[in-house]
């Protein structure tokens, strides 16, 4: 039963197979130890689901997917971003010269 409550698939609308899913893995379900007042006794705020490991699986690899993500930004430049211009003013008056010689730069 567990395994065909796994294999189902539906899409489009809300079904109780979570619901059955929770209660399959419910341990007085499984040695049928069961009443009329077994949903009141096991589950007496009416929340039956969970969040199953499968989930947590795909939350965890999110998270680490969008963390990667954000820390790998392609950025593009020289390669030096961030690096503090420490320019010399006798490089850029050499360079101007320079650039005057052969007409300027382009």
């Amino acid at each position: 039963m567990k395994r065909a409550l796994e294999e189902y698939r539906v899409s489009g609308v809300e079904t109780t197979i979570g619901f059955h899913r929770v209660i399959m893995d419910n341990e007085r379900f499984a040695v049928g130890a069961l009443s009329t007042r077994f949903l009141e006794e096991e589950y007496p705020d009416n929340v039956y689901r969970r969040l199953t490991d499968d989930l947590r699986e795909r939350a965890a690899l999110a998270v680490a997917i969008d963390k990667y993500s954000r820390e790998r930004k392609i950025t593009v430049g020289s390669g030096n971003a961030g690096a503090p211009v420490n320019r010399s003013n006798w490089k850029l008056t050499y360079r101007r010269a320079g650039l005057r010689q052969f007409g300027g730069s382009r």
